[in-house]
């Protein structure tokens, strides 16, 4: 929901609802498939659009640079990153005239790096389950 920009649950469509975070749920346990955010990131060593960059130590898509290749979703060791539905327009089209053309593209997470507050999913969990841990931090470098 933090993607949504900030519309809420009631005016988002099953269609266009697409969370970055996947919930893998047991008799015993919930836990969630998230990116690891990789030193080496090898989503982004195949990304042939240089599409998938590493930013302030976060694995990031640049979706308007994604065609939809697949190679991410291969490479990805923990079968993180989902190809989703994205609408397009003509440079000089509006929402509504016509012009709308469908890609899949790569998405993730992006630890809500367009928010001020951090990860939506740590601010949120009912749990206190999730936390953003600062390697640098947390060594006092």
């Amino acid at each position: 929901m933090a993607h949504s920009g900030g519309t809420g649950l009631r005016f988002i469509s099953r269609d266009q609802f697409a969370p970055r975070l996947l919930l893998i749920k047991t008799d015993t346990c919930t836990m969630p498939i998230q990116c690891r955010q990789c030193e080496d990131a090898p989503c982004a060593k195949v990304c042939e659009n240089h599409a998938i960059i590493i930013v302030d130590n976060a694995v990031k898509v640049l979706e308007e640079r994604c065609i939809g290749c697949k190679n991410c979703l291969l490479a990805c060791p923990f079968g993180v990153m989902e190809l989703v539905r994205a609408e397009m327009f003509n440079k000089n089209e509006k929402p509504g005239d016509g012009g709308v053309w469908r890609q899949q593209r790569a998405q993730k997470c992006d630890l809500c790096q367009m928010t001020v507050q951090g990860p939506a999913c740590v601010r949120v969990c009912p749990t206190k389950a999730l936390t953003l841990v600062d390697e640098n931090a947390r060594l006092g470098v």
